[in-house]
Formats: structure tokens, sequence, C-alpha cells
């Protein structure tokens, strides 16, 4: 491949990582094929894991990426979590950090809520429960049909990118968020 004048805008590579993550970023850089407008796109939260920088340095600037947290925005359970994460690890934790955070939570108030283990007053004490999580509060879906059927009916969910390498979570760049009126995004 020869390189293009303008590079294209757009680049969405879904690859294994770290390889062949690596190598596809660094040969389309080498090539003159890197995205100008937009780069790669990671859908399932590599981003936030410490070594995305390692695997893919600078290069990983502006890649948006879906978050199921907003960037700064935790709630009082979540800047707890937060609180106790960083002193332990020293660093933030990771939105999928939060996610187990807050299933963990959910589960133990609903074993709570129905006085033990029982897998039928489980799932109902999940479907009356509201709990305070790390990112909002958590209310499963009763309907009988649909995608979200007992799920976390409409956790945060956005895409972010970072403006610059190693940058935290928390002061990652708004690109879209799900909740209506919530734009604010701001462009790479």
């Amino acid at each position: 491949m020869m390189a293009r004048d303008p590079p294209p805008d757009i680049g969405v590579p879904l690859v294994a990582y770290p390889e062949p993550l690596r190598s596809v970023v660094a040969e389309l850089r080498t090539r003159g094929l890197f995205p100008s407008a937009l780069a790669l796109g990671e859908p399932a939260g590599r981003t936030v894991f410490p070594d995305w920088w390692d695997v893919t340095g600078g290069d990983a600037v502006r890649v948006p990426f879906l978050a199921y947290a907003r960037p700064g925005e935790l709630a009082p359970e979540g800047r707890r979590a937060e609180e106790r994460f960083e002193r332990e690890h020293g660093r933030e934790p990771t939105f999928v950090a939060l996610e187990g955070y807050d299933s963990v939570l959910a589960l133990a108030r609903a074993i709570e809520a129905a006085a033990g283990t029982e897998p039928a007053r489980v799932c109902g004490a999940l479907r009356r429960l509201e709990v305070g999580g790390t990112r909002g509060a958590v209310a499963f879906s009763t309907e009988p049909r649909g995608v979200v059927h007992q799920q976390w009916r409409w956790p945060p969910v956005c895409v972010v990118a970072y403006r610059q390498p190693r940058q935290p979570f928390a002061a990652s760049t708004l690109l879209w968020d799900a909740e209506p009126g919530r734009m604010g995004a701001t462009p790479l």
C-alpha cells in the first residue's frame, strides 16, 4: 500500500490486542495511512488498562472508545471506591473495575433482601431493588422481553477519547453520550 494524500478520514480495524494492534497502528503510521480526522475505534474497554499505552504508544491519542462511565462523574459510592482503589493500587480504577464493583454490590444487596441465596428469591429482589452504585443508581429491567431484560436498564454509556498519552480516564474527552440532553461533546 502507498500513502494517500490526504490520509483516510477514518480507520476502524477491529483486531486482536496487543498484537496485531501494535503492528497495524505502526504500519498505518509508517505508510501514511493513519486517519486524520478519527483514529481507531476500540469497543472493548482495553483503552483504560495501563498497558494500552505500552502497546500503542502515542499513536493511540484520539482513539474513540465506548465507556460505561462518564469522565469525572462518579456517584458518591464511586468516589469512595475510587479513593480506596487508588490507595491500594496507585492508580484510578477502570470503568471495567467499577462495573464489577457495582455487580457485587447489587448482588450483595439482593441476597440481603432475599434473606438467602435461593436463585428465584435473589432474582426477585434484583427486580425490586435500586442500589446506589459507583456510576449512578442501579435498577434492573423487569420487562419480559427485549435486549435489556434483567440487566441494568440504562448504565451510563458514552464515547470518549484521550487527548494525551497516559491521560487518566477522568480527564478524557466526552465525544458522545447516550443519554438524551447530555451532549456537551468536545471535538478532538
